[in-house]
């Protein structure tokens, strides 16, 4: 990936992220195993070094400034030293970043303003030392870089899919025999537990973690966005959690330590799929199952089916609070009546639209799993009753 700007594909919908500096590289690592194409681009994400003026004035809410074609979101601030640790955080760099949105042409253009601190000297021993502070032992600029594919990249990326008939759906995808499953539902539900399980006992191969990209035929497509694990994933899981704590002998003291004070909750890690699971696929599956994993308060668990219109509104609430940080934005530009592309509720209602098609023909479970159930447990109970 040596040119100024790399393309690839997410299901139909072709990104272009420039390549210049410690944030692009760490943005294309995660979208490592996708397929590169030569198309044309739908969006293009610029991500740059310092800050920018504004220069779109039509209407303000807070920071936010709309156009009719234009959104420049200005999170830059001030960092308040009231502590040592707030000094070395600001002496490294501001993690907050401004972000104009321009829909004026045929192609979405996103530019990114990075505090030119964070790229400076992105590993300097100043940016160990805070990685070590990090809960999921990162250096900054990593950490920026998760915040933009969560914050930025997926909100707007969704728009563009659902041009294309296709969604995210909150959901791990492990595939066989050419058809995916998907096992969906919030965060903390037990997606990731319950497909690794799937892939070391099922011989599934890896699709997607966290987010699945579906159409309304009733295809997956696969998304390698590193996945995140937590101290209750790896339990029982020693060869898996070698794999993830490969770091150093800091890395793992750095885990046990979090895990100690903070609690399963209080650490993670992330990591590229390819580099855990021995089988990953790369092309779009038949959909044959969708697992909707709900924890509830009582002691039992409970398997029964979920409609498609039961599903397709769940599931579209979820992801609505998933993308919440960019869609509230799109939200209140939705309140000015000349401007149209940010139109935040008629994104969630074809969402809801499209997963009720990609469900229709799909075997659908609702499975209400007790708070404190252990993965290998779950998995035992579900290939009962499920033909994996």
């Amino acid at each position: 990936m040596d040119n100024q700007k790399t393309k690839f594909r997410l299901g139909d919908t072709v990104i272009s992220i420039d390549n210049n500096n410690s944030i692009s590289d760490r943005l294309l690592e995660d979208f490592s195993f996708l397929q590169l194409t030569n198309k044309d681009p739908d969006i293009i994400f610029n991500i740059n070094k310092g800050y920018s003026s504004n220069s779109v004035s039509k209407y303000q809410v807070g920071r936010n400034y709309f156009s009719e074609d234009k959104i420049f979101i200005d999170k830059s601030y001030q960092n308040n030293l009231n502590s040592p640790l707030d000094y070395l955080r600001h002496k490294a760099g501001n993690l907050a970043y401004q972000t104009r949105i321009d829909v004026s042409a045929s192609v979405t253009e996103v530019d990114l303003y990075i505090d030119k601190m964070v790229l400076n000297k992105p590993k300097s021993s100043l940016n160990k030392g805070l990685k070590f502070r990090n809960w999921t032992y990162m250096y900054r600029y990593e950490v920026l870089a998760k915040n933009i594919i969560y914050n930025r990249f997926e909100p707007i990326i969704q728009n563009s899919l659902c041009k294309n008939g296709q969604s995210y759906l909150h959901a791990s995808g492990v595939s066989k025999n050419d058809q995916a499953t998907l096992i969906a539902g919030r965060g903390g539900a037990g997606k990731t537990s319950l497909s690794t399980m799937l892939m070391e006992k099922e011989n599934y191969s890896f699709m997607a973690d966290d987010f699945s990209i579906i159409d309304k035929e009733g295809f997956a497509y696969p998304y390698s966005k590193s996945i995140v694990c937590y101290p209750y994933n790896l339990q029982n899981q020693q060869e898996l959690k070698q794999k993830i704590l490969t770091d150093s002998k800091l890395d793992k003291f750095h885990f046990d330590f979090w895990k100690k004070i903070k609690g399963e909750k209080g650490v993670r890690r992330r990591v590229k799929p390819e580099e855990i699971y021995e089988n990953t696929t790369n092309d779009k599956k038949e959909i044959k199952r969708i697992i909707w994993l709900q924890r509830w308060n009582k002691d039992e668990l409970e398997l029964q089916d979920i409609s498609e219109k039961q599903l397709a509104y769940a599931a579209a609430g979820v992801l609505s609070n998933e993308l919440s940080n960019l869609l509230d934005i799109f939200e209140e530009a939705h309140t000015f009546p000349d401007i149209e592309f940010a139109d935040y509720k008629n994104l969630i209602n074809k969402t809801e639209d499209i997963y009720k098609e990609c469900f229709s023909n799909t075997d659908l479970k609702l499975v209400r799993v007790p708070k404190r159930y252990p993965p290998e447990k779950l998995y035992n109970k579900l290939s009962e009753e499920i033909d994996f």
